[in-house]
């Protein structure tokens, strides 16, 4: 079965972005994926009043705000005198799945209220891959995601199953279900405030506060479901068995897309695209895992 661009639903999960206002990602994404479904999930009550007065929402959805927990790393030389980042995976994580829960098509779009798909180009993709093969049997689909972070655990930041979570497109059940992770624990947070990191962990894995990141939270979960045995201990929990498990499983779970593919614009993100693009996968990467699991032809590549 094709998807058009009209069936969807599209959840913008977040608080206000300073940088355009929220209205010009309406227009843009009205023209790109027309009578597509736009629901706001917010806990920002300045949007929400400001996104009630555009009337240009299907659905606005106001969420509690949960609370923030201490920041996953500790300061840095760099880092001071600079505003302290706190942990939101929990707010993060409600304001999405209230979103999402909200929707109304079998396909969904969850995207940051700081970023911007400038084209329908991920529907492409999706119709390149869905009808793939896939071992996985717990979940409905695969979801498409953005290299923005989804590291590879080879290079400067050995952390396996930190896939991105700022993007997310595939079935609503499995946004559902990505989103069910449980809050993340107060004790995880502040774990190596009391825990002595592993002896080969580098300059930058050694600022961590947290036990895990958030993406690894989120994914492990996701993967391996609630309450089961994650296979990484800690965040940087590696070895070359952890890293041959991780890229053989995560691809039939997740199609981690390059922002170019995917027409996404993240500005806020663009001092660390040399990093992304060095030390993160790509989507060819996750068509080239899928190549050589199921034998693929090489027209997937192109």
């Amino acid at each position: 079965m094709e998807y058009s661009m009209n069936k969807i639903s599209i959840v913008i999960a977040g608080p206000a972005y300073r940088e355009f206002d929220i209205y010009y990602s309406i227009k843009l994404l009205r023209t790109h994926f027309p009578e597509s479904e736009i629901i706001l999930s917010s806990n920002d009550h300045l949007l929400l009043t400001h996104a009630n007065r555009l009337g240009v929402f299907d659905k606005i959805v106001t969420v509690e705000n949960s609370g923030e927990l201490p920041s996953l790393k500790f300061e840095s030389v760099s880092d001071r005198g600079q505003p302290i980042v706190c942990n939101n995976i929990n707010k993060q994580i409600k304001t999405s799945l209230h979103g999402i829960l909200e929707a109304s098509h079998d396909l969904v779009l969850k995207i940051r209220t700081d970023q911007i798909l400038m084209q329908n180009h991920i529907i492409s993709l999706w119709n390149l891959i869905k009808d793939i093969p896939n071992d996985n049997k717990k979940t409905k689909g695969r979801i498409i995601t953005s290299s923005i972070f989804s590291i590879n655990p080879r290079f400067s930041e050995r952390m396996p199953y930190h896939i991105s979570d700022m993007l997310q497109f595939g079935f609503k059940e499995d946004l559902i279900r990505y989103y069910s992770a449980p809050e993340y624990p107060f004790d995880y947070s502040v774990w190596y405030e009391t825990h002595i990191y592993a002896s080969h962990s580098n300059r930058n894995e050694n600022i961590f506060r947290s036990r895990y990141a958030v993406e690894q939270w989120l994914t492990m979960n996701y993967i391996f479901g609630v309450n089961t045995p994650f296979p990484i201990k800690y965040h940087n929990d590696i070895s070359h068995k952890i890293i041959k498990d991780f890229e053989y499983i995560f691809p039939d779970f997740f199609i981690i897309a390059h922002p170019k593919d995917i027409s996404l614009r993240a500005s806020k993100f663009n001092s660390a695209m040399n990093y992304v693009n060095n030390q993160c996968y790509s989507t060819y990467d996750s068509l080239m895992f899928l190549k050589e699991k199921y034998k693929l032809s090489e027209h997937i590549l192109s």
